[in-house]
């Protein structure tokens, strides 16, 4: 309750010169800026026993309330199986943070474990939240091509019960990036079959997303953007791949034509006599079924998993076959 000391801002007590405890220092605090009571207090799950405890007991003492409604304890961060801790020099400052990883991807990483776990962060875990970032932000490119195509633009709030009840359960937000991936798998089924739930699927998709902190544009084309994209894919249909090419570039790429994503381990594609086989064991980034034929329309873009980055050196070298 008191510590007494003489070194530091110190102050005067029936029990001599010292300072409050830290427990009473949050209790008065509380009381101060809040009243007696407030709604939620967290901290991490090593401060339950004593400090919070100590807290309870001296705000019965002074008010006859627990001084919390909820109390939300979040287990430790590990690097590597380690716990971070500034001892061991093993922490991450969120400025460097975010030089290597996206907003979007620290979330989804932090998401995946439930707040009251131990979360122990790895290169796997930032693939993982990677891909997953990837998978939202593809459909949701290809989605506003479509809606933007039918001068559909009535984004807003779109409820699900589902996901209610899983946050509702103590913030369930590993079952809340399940349902994510579910529906973005109904919203990739709607856009292959030119289905009446694009709309309603989006806006569930973008509600949840945005009460989860994580960010994705869905840019209105204009009247030429919309011109030249239907022009873009009658020359794909055509196979006029020199006028596509041409189309392709007076296009915003990055927000206006996703990559499609190989969803699949082996892919084999004849070229002139020649069978060229894919083997990958991650998702790789294409802009379309044909982007391994190496004519400028067809080649791969990029990759969704940074562990690929050589894959596209190494295919050419290692997988071409020829029979």
């Amino acid at each position: 309750m008191w510590r007494k000391t003489t070194e530091g801002e110190t102050f005067t007590s029936p029990w001599g010169e010292g300072i409050p405890g830290w427990h009473t220092e949050c209790v008065v605090m509380i009381n101060k800026l809040f009243g007696d009571k407030i709604d939620i207090h967290a901290g991490g799950v090593d401060l339950k026993f004593p400090h919070h405890e100590n807290e309870i007991a001296q705000s019965i003492a002074l008010n006859n309330n627990y001084i919390a409604n909820y109390w939300m304890h979040n287990g430790h961060i590990n690097i590597n199986n380690v716990k971070m801790s500034k001892s061991l020099n093993n922490f991450i400052l969120a400025k460097d943070f975010i030089k290597e990883h996206s907003a979007n991807v620290i979330k989804l990483a932090f998401l995946s474990t439930n707040y009251r776990q131990p979360l122990n962060l790895t290169d796997k875990v930032f693939d993982e939240a990677l891909i997953i970032d990837n998978k939202i932000k593809t459909v949701l490119k290809s989605a506003n091509n479509e809606l933007n195509i039918k001068n559909i633009h009535n984004i807003k709030e779109e409820k699900d019960s589902t996901f209610e009840k899983y946050m509702n359960d103590d913030f369930n937000t590993p079952n809340v990036i399940t349902l994510l991936l579910s529906l973005v798998k109904d919203l990739n089924q709607e856009i292959r079959n030119k289905g009446n739930n694009i709309l309603t699927l989006t806006n569930k998709i973008l509600t949840i997303t945005n009460i989860l902190g994580l960010s994705y544009s869905m840019p209105e084309f204009t009247e030429k953007q919309k011109e030249t994209y239907n022009n873009w894919i009658k020359a794909r249909e055509d196979k006029d791949f020199a006028l596509a090419d041409t189309l392709r570039e007076k296009l915003p790429l990055k927000s206006v034509i996703p990559p499609f994503v190989v969803p699949f381990s082996w892919m084999v594609t004849p070229i002139s006599g020649s069978f060229v086989v894919v083997s990958t064991i991650c998702p790789v980034r294409v802009s379309a079924f044909w982007a391994y034929i190496p004519t400028s329309e067809r080649k791969r873009k990029q990759h969704s998993n940074k562990n690929c980055t050589n894959f596209h050196e190494e295919f050419f070298i290692l997988i071409i076959l020829r029979f």
